[in-house]
């Protein structure tokens, strides 16, 4: 009974969380991917990703029939509620074929409200897919098939993982050596392998077909193996303890009592557990939590039976658990409500042409002026000077007049501060003048980002000319200098890209910009209002 209770928990928990929960920066990533899939794009050649496509493939119908909705954040999470049930189906037929059904339903109660992969389980991210064919393959390793067909049958859905990810190599590595020391399918290894890679070798041949082999190569492979290493070579200490460790519990599960196809299927699977945590943790490159989804319900269905040894700690483990993932996922806010605000406020200035600069597609359904995106392997790249940093010429270029994020590299960044201007959560293309106490005077001012402008104050758009040429309704503009006239003295007058007066907040943000001025005066220097003079370009400081 009080399995189905905290199953029903769990479940209405994480329905819940999906609506509450805070979207890891990765979700609109691949989110920007399946959506550009939806709209007749290609992975690689057009939008930028360093993950195998199975994961966007399959999921871009959703964001064909949904549209360009930021409610559809929420429906692409509640897409991966299938992958997460059938993650723990998978469980319990892993942990029924190595024990029993008492611990079987344990196991997989205990592993549905571990924290770390309820949570990572919850997010809209291609590891959710990764872990499910993870699972499928050690089942089917597990089952009464004959040899042949298992290896084979085992090495497809292998071949899956890698069509998701190519950290998947780890899990080949894992199997390699349970293989070899449980001899369980051994004579089959190389069908199984085989197999395996004939999936990820036919995902390169499409994108080759399709003039893409390039691009592909360089966001899945030498983009994610060239990352500079940042202090990564302490973490091989970590085989000291584990490496005896492993081998010592390895020797207690091969010395156990009962049937032999058990005690080496138990083998089988602790081996797959501790090879994959030992290699990610002390040899692969770049750690992220989501790496470790496939070792957490491996680890709880193997420690499920010492737990169960106990009367009352298994409930008081899984209520526990309940309460602890209910605590860190902060369950009594809404900390989603962040980038649905963002992509509605992007959805409000912009048209579906205008492209916007954002970190890792967080905007979602505009495209970006930059190729690459700025996860933690370009960032590193940039900061070791593997990369150069040109991301400033690309917005020229494109006439990027709006930004999701001012987190950029610091010539970036010193770039944006000087030629846009914070908009809510966005910045927008323009320049804030000094206070012009003189009418009809010649105020020059620079415009990086050819685009159509207008002029306004707090109050709203004010008549003006740009170079002779009435603005309000707007006037384009070119990159470099221009001149504003006014018929009448303004407080601080705002050149800024046109698509600004679209937004039904456009007042109360003006009001926001003027009052983020007069704070940041205060804090800086207090000064009386300048009368602003005709004057050359030169002139302006």
């Amino acid at each position: 009974m009080f399995l189905w209770t905290a199953g029903a928990a769990a479940l209405l928990l994480r329905l819940l969380l999906i609506f509450r929960y805070r979207f890891d920066s990765d979700e609109p990533q691949h989110m920007h991917v399946a959506w550009a899939w939806a709209r007749g794009m290609m992975q690689y050649r057009d939008v930028f990703d360093n993950h195998m496509p199975l994961f966007h493939i399959l999921s871009a119908p959703l964001f064909f029939v949904a549209g360009d909705d930021p409610n559809v954040l929420y429906l692409a999470r509640l897409s991966v509620v299938p992958l997460f049930l059938a993650s723990l189906l998978l469980v319990f037929v892993i942990a029924q074929r190595l024990f029993d059904r008492r611990i079987a339903a344990w196991a997989t109660a205990l592993s549905a409200l571990l924290p770390p992969f309820f949570l990572g389980m919850l997010e809209y991210r291609t590891d959710d897919l990764w872990v499910v064919c993870w699972l499928a393959c050690i089942a089917i390793f597990l089952a009464d098939m004959e040899p042949p067909a298992r290896a084979v049958v085992a090495g497809a859905f292998l071949g899956l993982a890698f069509a998701v990810s190519m950290k998947s190599i780890l899990f080949g590595i894992a199997i390699v050596v349970a293989v070899v020391v449980t001899r369980e399918a051994a004579g089959h290894l190389i069908a199984f392998l085989a197999t395996a890679l004939s999936v990820p070798v036919a995902i390169a041949m499409f994108f080759a077909l399709n003039g893409a082999w390039k691009e592909f190569a360089y966001c899945v492979l030498w983009h994610n193996a060239s990352a500079p290493f940042d202090h990564v070579w302490w973490r091989v200490l970590w085989v000291i303890p584990m490496a005896p460790l492993t081998v010592a519990i390895a020797r207690r599960y091969a010395r156990a009592e009962g049937d032999a196809l058990v005690v080496r299927r138990r083998l089988f699977v602790f081996l797959l557990c501790a090879v994959y945590v030992l290699i990610l943790s002390a040899f692969w490159p770049i750690l992220s939590a989501e790496s470790y989804l496939p070792f957490y319900p491996l680890a709880v269905l193997l420690i499920t039976p010492l737990i169960l040894r106990v009367r009352f700690v298994p409930v008081v483990a899984a209520s526990l658990l309940i309460l602890t993932t209910a605590v860190q996922a902060r369950v009594w806010r809404d900390d989603a409500h962040d980038e649905i605000a963002l992509i509605r406020q992007v959805l409000q200035i912009t048209r579906p042409n205008d492209q916007v600069m954002d970190l890792k597609g967080e905007s979602l359904f505009r495209r970006r002026p930059y190729w690459l995106v700025l996860e933690s392997i370009t960032h590193r790249k940039l900061r070791h000077r593997a990369l150069r940093d040109d991301i400033a010429s690309a917005l020229v270029r494109s006439g990027t007049a709006v930004l999701a994020s001012i987190d950029l590299p610091p010539k970036t960044r010193a770039f944006v501060r000087h030629n846009y201007v914070p908009w809510g959560r966005l910045w927008v293309a323009g320049q804030r003048l000094p206070v012009i106490a003189v009418r009809g005077v010649n105020i020059p001012f620079r415009i990086a980002i050819a685009g159509r402008y207008v002029v306004a104050d707090r109050t709203g758009l004010i008549d003006a000319a740009i170079d002779g040429v009435p603005v309000r309704e707007g006037v384009e503009l070119n990159g470099g200098w221009h001149h504003l006239t006014v018929s009448h003295p303004v407080a601080r007058p705002l050149i800024i890209w046109w698509g600004v007066t679209r937004s039904p907040n456009f007042f109360a943000f003006l009001c926001e910009i003027e009052e983020i001025r007069r704070v940041s005066s205060r804090l800086l220097r207090p000064c009386a209002p300048l009368s602003v003079h005709p004057g050359s370009p030169s002139d302006l400081p």
